[in-house]
């Protein structure tokens, strides 16, 4: 069974208000099996104000100022009613205050809007990923479920998109949404509740994972000369395990599942033979891509090589389809992208501004 420490503080007491919302969210931020890098969101409701993640900005750093923009929810309601509704027009839905500095509300906070619960959660928490990137799992997960009250929402592009398919699918009693390749969603009016159910599928979801890889080798007996390329070798061995073990690498060259390793990693990760003839001037023209292409090489029974000029969140990013490949049996079929879904995630506005916001 895949196990990882909890971030959580099990003596923390709750209190029903925003800071409580802030303390849950960054303990969910440091639990890189529930939020990597800049992903997830959190909300709390208060009258007809929302206060949302502000996009690009990471759960890990909650206590930061700046971290929540309020909302109005009846004009979000109102505009999501309208077939013509943008990202835009959801964006001039905040409320204005001259200390928002240019910020905008996470892309999924029209869902946040319609969920009329005080609490919402939005994770992309890896074993529900896990249990939905191939049809072979995903009987573990209604397994893993059994008992519980959960919908579950076929992979849509996130923001507007997302939603609508889920206010098609979802009661008025609805707390519990598993998003394809996506993540989970756990609403309640009850900030100690919500822990206690996210706790619980996670218990759930764990039971039906066992690691599938052992501890991670150190195969770089030699010296592959990258210098001058504009890319680093990973000092991570788990991380470079990825160049190592055949079908992850195999994978990861193929394609991408997760909204978010589109954003931060590009469509795919190519695997290059380091003892290929040409290798340096391959990899600067590969660094010379418009980011997030090429963000990270693999060298083939070498390692991870990351570009210099990668956005933050890379790593962490490269690092969560580790995890995510670690929970995963070798001799299963993957749900890819189209390649219609990679370019409408890179292409989206939404997104591009999501990664300005991770320029280091």
């Amino acid at each position: 069974m895949v196990s990882e420490k909890s971030q959580v503080n099990p003596e923390r007491k709750f209190s029903d208000d925003l800071d409580g919302l802030l303390v849950y969210s960054k303990e969910l931020g440091l639990d890189r099996m529930q939020i990597q890098a800049a992903g997830g969101n959190t909300s709390i409701k208060v009258e007809d104000t929302l206060w949302v993640k502000a996009s690009g900005k990471w759960l890990s750093k909650a206590d930061e100022e700046g971290f929540m923009v309020p909302m109005n929810i009846s004009r979000i309601k109102k505009a999501i009613e309208l077939s013509s509704c943008t990202d835009q027009d959801i964006i001039e839905c905040i409320i204005p205050s001259s200390s928002l500095k240019g910020l905008r509300p996470s892309v999924e906070a029209p869902m946040h809007a319609v969920l009329d619960f005080k609490y919402v959660v939005h994770t992309h928490d890896l074993k529900v990923i896990a249990l939905t990137l191939s049809d072979q799992l995903f009987p573990k997960l209604d397994l893993a479920l059994e008992g519980l009250d959960w919908k579950f929402v076929p992979y849509i592009k996130p923001g507007i998109d997302l939603c609508r398919q889920l206010q098609s699918l979802k009661d008025e009693s609805d707390k519990i949404f598993i998003l394809e390749n996506h993540g989970l969603v756990v609403c309640s009016d009850n900030l100690s509740q919500l822990e206690s159910t996210m706790n619980d599928i996670g218990r759930r979801l764990g039971a039906q994972l066992e690691s599938c890889h052992e501890k991670p080798r150190d195969l770089r007996k030699r010296k592959v000369n990258i210098e001058g390329t504009g890319y680093t070798l990973c000092d991570d061995k788990n991380i470079n395990e990825l160049a190592v073990q055949h079908t992850w690498r195999e994978r990861l060259s193929k394609g991408m599942s997760l909204p978010d390793c589109v954003v931060f990693l590009g469509p795919r990760v190519p695997a290059i033979d380091p003892d290929e003839i040409g290798l340096r001037e391959k990899l600067r023209k590969l660094s010379s891509s418009n980011l997030p292409l090429n963000s990270c090489i693999s060298l083939v029974d070498y390692g991870i090589i990351i570009r210099d000029d990668a956005l933050k969140g890379t790593r962490e990013m490269i690092r969560c389809m580790y995890d995510l490949m670690s929970m995963l049996p070798d001799n299963i079929d993957i749900n890819y992208f189209t390649e219609d879904t990679i370019q409408s995630l890179l292409n989206w506005d939404a997104e591009k501004y999501r990664q300005k916001q991770n320029i280091f």
